[in-house]
């Protein structure tokens, strides 16, 4: 249960500091916009650009740019952190989003009045600069898109250390687990370790076969022993009529122990419609259970 607690607690501590690095990039792009916008030629001095008339309202913007950025981030999903290879892809797309919209919303504080220091005018009495939103969302933009691919870099790389990484085995057939097996060193980047299989009888191997590298680690009716002895995090079951127990009893008592159960969709699977369909490499799995509450849910 150390172990799992361990792997939260990076989980945790990675996201919280995704969210204080987007709260100060959001207060840095409103400075650096109004910077480039106003004084592009002119040396660092941040208590003139204050003292300006004119820069005040948009420097105003620094005041409420965290709260606004790290809303649009949370709504937007980027802090989940899924742990897949191919993540850019999906997350790219949530990124531009929570940094948009954030945009979006200076955009209409600009319009219906002007943002003074905690104080929104009536009707704004002058036209805000279209250029100074222009480099606001391009240096957010490329700031946060920066900082959450070094945070996946690191995580990878923990993942290589064996740091803060999932246990996880496979129950059942063998011949998914080929599949696994060849995606072991992967799998370690994406913040998972594979221990083995457990099934009725060890795997048989054929010369060449990645099977004669995958470990053996218990039969179905000492699953709760495995569990407790490998440290498992998460157990992706492929038979579940070859456990030992009703399917859902299992996921129950998996439950009380905050391994995750992760289901190969079959015939079996129809039980689960309408549940989110995910890939553990190259397998698509139906996550069964969740664990314990967490992370910003625990707060």
């Amino acid at each position: 249960m150390a172990r799992k607690r361990i792997t939260g607690l990076y989980h945790s501590r990675l996201a919280t500091a995704l969210v204080l690095c987007d709260s100060v990039i959001a207060v840095a792009s409103v400075v650096l916009a109004c910077k480039l916008r106003f004084f592009p030629n002119e040396p660092w001095d941040i208590a003139a650009m204050f003292a300006n008339e004119d820069v005040r309202p948009y420097l105003s913007f620094a005041i409420i740019a965290p709260a606004f950025r790290v809303a649009a981030g949370y709504f937007a999903g980027i802090y989940r952190l899924e742990r897949k290879a191919y993540w850019l892809a999906e997350a790219l797309p949530r990124l531009v989003g929570a940094v948009t919209l954030t945009s979006a919303v200076y955009i209409l504080v600009a319009f219906f009045g002007v943002l003074e220091f905690g104080q929104i005018s009536q009707y704004r009495t002058f036209t805000y600069s279209r250029m100074f939103f222009i480099y606001e969302w391009m240096i957010g933009l490329c700031f946060v898109i920066g900082i959450h691919t070094f945070a996946r870099i690191v995580r990878a790389e923990l993942g290589r250390q064996g740091i803060a990484v999932r246990r996880v085995a496979v129950q059942g057939v063998s011949s998914y687990v080929k599949t696994i097996a060849r995606e072991a060193e992967r799998l370690k980047e994406t913040g998972y370790q594979f221990v083995g299989l457990i099934s009725a009888d060890p795997p048989a191997s054929t010369s060449g076969d990645r099977l004669n590298e995958v470990s053996y680690v218990g039969a179905p009716r000492d699953i709760f022993s495995v569990i407790n002895t490998h440290n498992l995090n998460e157990i992706i079951v492929t038979a579940p009529n070859d456990l030992q127990q009703p399917f859902l009893d299992f996921c129950d008592a998996c439950h009380k122990l905050d391994v995750v159960v992760k289901l190969v969709p079959d015939l079996y699977g129809l039980l689960f419609q309408g549940q989110p369909v995910s890939e553990f490499s190259g397998v698509p799995v139906v996550q069964v259970n969740s664990v314990s509450i967490g992370g910003l849910s625990r707060w």
